[in-house]
């Protein structure tokens, strides 16, 4: 378990003006299921992969409690899960665990989930 968070704090001044765009590239273009929190579990980002596994425009998850967006509204105990995650997350403990997410079509699929902190100019949230 982690106790610190991963701090990027100075990341961007080593970036030149396309570093937005490079992040899209990388975040966009994986298969992983990639996204950024508040620390109060909001939906900041979430990547490609992620939404297309769930049919869902970004609209339909950003500015949302990440626990009431579809890839986790098949089950309340899932749900509850997840804020317990988000919320150990928040005190800068990684979390890790095993769950089932349904996607479009009635799609299953086990992951691998995993969750910490992350620091950006003195502002955290958390990486999932």
């Amino acid at each position: 378990m982690h106790e610190n968070p991963i701090d990027l704090e100075g990341t961007s001044a080593m970036m030149p003006s396309s570093a937005e765009a490079r992040f899209r590239a990388i975040f966009d273009s994986t298969l992983e299921f990639i996204g950024l929190l508040q620390p109060d579990g909001t939906v900041l980002e979430a990547n490609h992969a992620a939404l297309e596994f769930i049919g869902a425009p970004p609209s339909e998850v950003l500015g949302k409690p990440f626990w009431d967006t579809p890839w986790w509204s098949y089950s309340r105990e899932v749900q509850q899960q997840l804020e317990r995650a988000i919320a150990e997350a928040a005190q800068g403990q990684f979390v890790r665990y095993e769950v089932e997410h349904r996607g479009r079509g009635g799609v299953v699929m086990d992951t691998d989930f995993s969750r910490t902190s992350c620091c950006f100019r003195g502002s955290c949230g958390a990486a999932w």
